[in-house]
């Protein structure tokens, strides 16, 4: 199976799903920085027979030994030659 990254490139919190919550912990337009992965079904129960996440920060140097084409931003310091 091929890995086929999923990019966002400027993630941010809104939306306007959400009722009854503290707008200190949803402040609107903030830039994601982390956070969690969640998976769910719409209306029935559903099972995941495997999920894999990748780090997609690594070594883009192609001379280097660990270097991944999947990688999608750039750590130097984790190059090893």
């Amino acid at each position: 199976m091929e890995f086929v990254p999923i990019e966002s490139t400027s993630p941010q919190v809104g939306g306007g799903g959400v009722s009854g919550h503290d707008p200190a912990a949803k402040m609107d337009g903030r830039v994601l920085e982390g956070g969690s992965i969640s998976l769910q079904s719409e209306s029935h129960p559903i099972e995941f027979r495997k999920v894999e996440l990748r780090n997609l920060v690594g070594c883009t140097d192609n001379q280097a030994k660990n270097y991944r084409s999947y990688f999608v931003k750039s750590d130097p310091s984790a190059c090893r030659y």
